[in-house]
């Protein structure tokens, strides 16, 4: 018997949420001028953005509608890391680091 809310691949669907937030966050921070960016994410993490049939990240895509956003593999980046880059401006985050931002902000 279980108790509480059951999926098989609860644990991917929070990391899905977890990078899109992380993903809104940079957006909101430091693109909100540019109108196509590209994101960059290891081929091992690739599955969580897509998670739950791509429903984290088509929340994403439809609330920058006005934005071309493309996303790339990149195996050069570790796991649970995302780069996001329009023209010369480049941000690079991990979930680890943006777990700690969001623990500062909340004091």
């Amino acid at each position: 018997m279980v108790a509480g809310p059951f999926h098989p691949a609860f644990r991917e669907l929070v990391e899905g949420s977890i990078i899109c937030d992380m993903i809104r966050y940079i957006f909101n921070e430091y693109f909100k001028e540019y109108k196509e960016i590209r994101i960059f994410i290891n081929n091992k993490t690739i599955s969580k953005l897509y998670t739950n049939r791509k429903y984290y990240f088509n929340l994403l895509v439809n609330e920058y509608k006005d934005k071309s956003i493309r996303v790339f593999i990149d195996d050069n980046l570790s796991s649970l890391e995302v780069v996001i880059e329009a023209d010369t401006l480049s941000r690079k985050m991990s979930i680890k680091d943006f777990a700690k931002f969001a623990n500062l902000r909340r004091i």
